[in-house]
């Protein structure tokens, strides 16, 4: 609403007598191209804060998790690197089908830590539950 009155106000101010003067004329031009745009973007803020409310108010989730979500199964080896092995006897306490959060045993260093996880080994067979969370929040790796 208020962008509206701005708008109506600068519509008024160009079309005011000192304003015919052909100095004004390439800013009126770049005043008037600026009032559309400006116009666009409210009505795409419209339509945008709309489905916004309907995504909350709605009980159908926003995210598809079949799609952020990757699991997939690593199996035992007999002779593993041994930059895993703190993993692996830390694994070895846990009860069966406890999950893992594996963030304290990831380097800060983001291609340290997607090295880590792509080259994973264990003396057991376990299984990666990776969510992607999307934008800056990164993904949560699980065992």
């Amino acid at each position: 609403m208020a962008i509206c009155m701005k708008l109506q106000a600068k519509n008024l101010l160009i079309t005011q007598p000192w304003t015919c003067s052909k100095v004004w004329e390439p800013i009126i031009q770049k005043v008037l191209e600026l009032i559309q745009v400006i116009k666009k973007y409210s009505h795409y803020l419209n339509i945008a804060n709309e489905r916004m409310q309907e995504i909350h108010h709605s009980d159908v989730l926003a995210q598809d998790l079949t799609v952020d979500l990757k699991v997939y199964t690593i199996n035992s080896i007999m002779h593993m690197k041994r930059r895993y092995g703190e993993l692996s006897e830390f694994l070895k306490s846990k009860e069966d089908y406890e999950y893992v959060n594996l963030e304290s045993f990831l380097s800060n260093d983001v291609f340290k830590k997607h090295i880590y996880i792509k080259e994973l080994q264990f003396d057991v067979a376990v299984t990666i539950y990776q969510y992607h969370q999307g934008n800056y929040l990164g993904t949560l790796n699980y065992i």
